[in-house]
């Protein structure tokens, strides 16, 4: 399939949507049949292996169909890394915390919390190569193709933001939901114009894994990870604003160029 073709941009859309599909089913059944909640540590038990199912479902169409070095597995463009620099020093820092805290509590661990934390791990790590691969690396680079860059970031934002909202089939409130559905968007159209600015997801994969799995393993250990939030979204609000207005003005020379 030529990568540049309107059918795969078709395909790239229908594939997000038996993505959310899958992950709704996924959630469903971790709620009703094994009774576990969003927000619950245990949900990983039954997660995980929904997400083994959608990294596998995203590897293979990468790499049968798109081609790994056509949405964004390729060299990181150093200049563009620096916009970068604000999210990997907050989240370097949640780690950090996080991991003083683990080493403090370590040997007072059951079997079972030790258990879900490898759990977890193995799960956030295929969270941040499934979601990134299929949003910020297939949807984002097909959508890319008719040159329209900033529409492409803000399409692929309401997909990523969208996917958050089955979150609510596995309980979830309603109006929890419609919050994450605003913060997750917003992350959205930062991640998506860094993946452009960096000519790479790679970065931003390893950044959502270990956000995961600083959150989800906060449920096992405790942890202050919600004192970062607000740092995080705000910083993404600001690159968000600052790269839209980058591109628009990138794309605007670019039209007076070809006129």
């Amino acid at each position: 399939m030529n990568f540049r073709s309107k059918s795969t941009t078709k395909a790239a859309i229908m594939f997000s949507i038996v993505y959310i599909a899958i992950m709704a089913i996924g959630m469903a059944v971790m709620h009703d049949c094994f009774n576990y909640t969003y927000q619950e540590a245990g949900m990983v038990k039954i997660m995980v292996f929904v997400m083994a199912i959608l990294s596998a479902f995203v590897f293979v169409i990468a790499k049968t169909i798109f081609g790994f070095k056509n949405i964004g597995f390729s060299q990181v463009d150093k200049k563009g890394l620096w916009w970068f620099v604000p999210l990997a020093l907050v989240v370097g820092t949640m780690l950090v915390c996080w991991l003083v805290l683990f080493a403090q509590g370590v040997n007072s661990l059951t079997s079972e919390q030790f258990a879900l934390i490898v759990i977890t791990a193995v799960m956030a790590a295929m969270i941040g190569f499934a979601e990134e691969t299929m949003f910020r690396g297939i949807l984002l680079h097909t959508l890319c193709n008719n040159g329209r860059s900033i529409m492409a970031v803000l399409i692929s934002a309401l997909f990523f933001s969208l996917l958050h909202s089955i979150n609510v089939l596995g309980g979830l409130s309603p109006s929890l939901m419609v919050i994450q559905l605003g913060l997750t968007f917003i992350t959205g159209v930062a991640f998506g114009f860094l993946a452009l600015r960096m000519t790479s997801i790679i970065p931003l994969i390893i950044l959502h894994f270990l956000w995961d799995l600083i959150t989800l393993c906060g449920r096992i250990i405790g942890g202050a990870a919600s004192n970062f939030v607000s740092i995080l979204f705000s910083i993404n609000i600001i690159l968000a604003i600052a790269l839209f207005v980058l591109f628009k003005a990138r794309d605007h020379r670019g039209s007076q160029q070809a006129e």
